[in-house]
């Protein structure tokens, strides 16, 4: 990219490169949250109602004045997709870039992620 900049008086600047990089998935980098919010909400999943802990997730880069919310809902009533998952298993989650619901689960499933 070019850069010029445009004084409110006197004449621009020189025109300068300015490298450009892909910005990641979500925009920006994300670094910690700016703020956490966690709700309990019961949510549908298939034929079930599941109590689920929704988390939402604020990120805001203040040096170029935008932010996102990734919100996710887990539930213990929901497998685990990791063995030792304190918030049992994923009902949906939602950023930016991507979206992903639980639509149903069956029985006897077993975690194969250790």
């Amino acid at each position: 990219a070019r850069v010029r900049e445009f004084p409110s008086s006197g004449p621009p600047s020189e025109i300068a490169d300015q490298p450009v990089s892909p910005a990641p998935s979500t925009g920006f980098e994300q670094g910690q949250p700016t703020r956490v919010t966690k709700t309990e909400a019961t949510l549908k999943v298939g034929s079930k109602e599941v109590t689920a802990t929704v988390l939402r997730l604020l990120y805001r880069d203040e040096a170029v004045g935008r932010e996102h919310e990734d919100e996710a809902a887990w539930s213990t009533a929901v497998p685990a997709l990791l063995e030792d998952s304190e918030w049992g298993g994923l009902v949906y989650r939602k950023t930016p870039a991507e979206s992903v619901t639980l639509v149903d689960w069956g029985d006897g499933y077993t975690p194969l992620i250790h």
